[in-house]
């Protein structure tokens, strides 16, 4: 039988990998796939990936057992400014092992901001294993003619509500937002790079606006949503979870 550590940070060499032996007959040798040989039973300072041990026993009859050492990807952590709402900031985070800690500059533990004056902050980002991510934000008042100079007071004429239902979700979502001006409201989809994923256009009322959307094919993870009416915008994060 087999047994293994995965590695706790992403490109770190410190997983390891372990053969337990019966029958046969003792001693046993042992041959690990690794640069060099390894001969022993338990192997350290792993990296990610595929390890084989052969166990020969004084018969010189063999036997193998393999190991798959989990390399987690990179911790990667984005922010964006949500208009309009302009003292909110969504940050996005992906990579490591769930679940996160989020430690903020200013003091706040939570994975957003909400009503933040002008300025610059830093959020490290450590997740289960205790690997760690640092993003900076500047947040600078915003500059669209439909604010107040207030830097939490907005339009009554923006987009104010953005909701989106379920999430997570295995990839049929609704999206819900509400506009007074009866404007062509684009809806987007992109994954964390910007590749676009779902895009519709649709005429805004003043009521409750829904929107389906179908995502069911595209790779699970986090995906940014964003509702674009006239020169105002409101962005979200939906997770992709089966």
């Amino acid at each position: 039988t087999s047994s293994k550590n995965n590695v706790s940070c992403n490109g770190v060499n410190n997983g390891t990998a372990n053969v337990s032996v019966s029958g046969g007959v003792a001693p046993y040798a042992y041959s690990w796939n690794t640069n060099p040989v390894k001969t022993t039973a338990a192997i350290n300072n792993l990296g990610g990936g595929v390890y084989t041990c052969t166990v020969t026993d004084a018969n010189s009859c063999t036997s193998t057992a393999s190991v798959n050492i989990f390399d987690p990807s990179v911790i990667m952590a984005f922010t964006i400014p949500n208009n309009p709402n302009p003292g909110d900031v969504n940050l996005l985070v992906s990579g490591g092992i769930n679940p996160y800690n989020y430690n903020w500059s200013n003091g706040v533990t939570t994975e957003d901001l909400f009503g933040v004056s002008p300025g610059v902050y830093f959020c490290q980002v450590s997740d289960r294993n205790g690997c760690a991510k640092i993003t900076s934000l500047n947040m600078v008042p915003p500059q669209f003619p439909n604010y107040n100079n207030n830097w939490n007071t907005r339009s009554d004429h923006s987009l104010n509500t953005l909701k989106i239902f379920p999430n997570p979700g295995s990839g049929i979502f609704d999206v819900i937002f509400r506009s007074i001006e009866k404007e062509i409201s684009i809806i987007r989809i992109t994954d964390l790079t910007g590749r676009l994923i779902f895009e519709k256009r649709i005429r805004a009322v003043s009521s409750m606006t829904n929107v389906n959307f179908d995502i069911s094919s595209a790779a699970e993870g986090m995906y940014i949503v964003s509702v674009v009416s006239g020169d105002q915008k409101m962005i979200k994060k939906v997770v992709l979870s089966r």
